[in-house]
């Protein structure tokens, strides 16, 4: 019995070892990528926020103008700003201001990069308030483009959009306006609204 054990493990032991001596490895890999764009276009990311576009389901115009233009909460980040090479532009929607309702909202809540935000308006307004919905805005100043050519419009606020100072009044021609250019800053999770009479 001792001889069989022996023997089984001399055979045990020698196999392996010529299975050690002739070891074979064999490895292969493949990869493939691409680094850029698929157009021709320059494409700007903008990552530092993770909020969704700004929407709303409205069943009458009414209720959005009656309500200040906002039946759910707002969000200190939009994404309705496209940065350009030397400022910033409200891309949200623009709505229209409704007769006999007094302050409409006209744009969503937005925030200024770059110092400038370019907001293209089209209509005749009265007057145009500034408003903050959360944080703070240092409004600079406010240039009014007039669509029929007459002479921009410079308004210098050099005030704040806090919660102590919520509102900003803008006395404007009444004109036809092509856009209105907001110099300032807003600070981060600071957002704030244009409004028409």
């Amino acid at each position: 019995m001792l001889n069989l054990k022996a023997i089984l493990t001399t055979l045990v032991l020698g196999s392996s070892s010529a299975a050690m001596a002739n070891p074979t490895v064999q490895v292969s890999a493949e990869a493939s990528f691409r680094i850029g764009t698929p157009s021709s276009q320059t494409v700007i990311r903008d990552h530092r926020y993770d909020r969704p576009v700004y929407t709303t389901q409205w069943t009458r115009t009414e209720d959005r103008h009656r309500y200040g233009g906002w039946n759910q909460p707002d969000y200190a980040q939009p994404v309705n700003v496209k940065l350009n090479s030397d400022s910033s532009e409200y891309t949200g929607p623009v709505f229209n201001r409704a007769r006999g309702f007094g302050w409409s909202a006209l744009t969503e809540p937005t925030r200024i990069e770059m110092n400038r935000q370019i907001i293209r308006l089209n209509g005749q307004f009265g007057g145009l308030m500034l408003q903050q919905v959360s944080g703070n805005s240092q409004i600079k100043m406010v240039k009014i483009r007039f669509a029929n050519g007459l002479p921009d419009q410079t308004i210098t606020l050099n005030q704040a959009l806090s919660r102590a100072s919520s509102n900003l009044m803008l006395n404007v021609q009444h004109q036809p306006i092509e856009y209105i250019v907001v110099y300032g800053t807003s600070n981060a999770g600071s957002t704030y609204r244009m409004l028409g009479a």
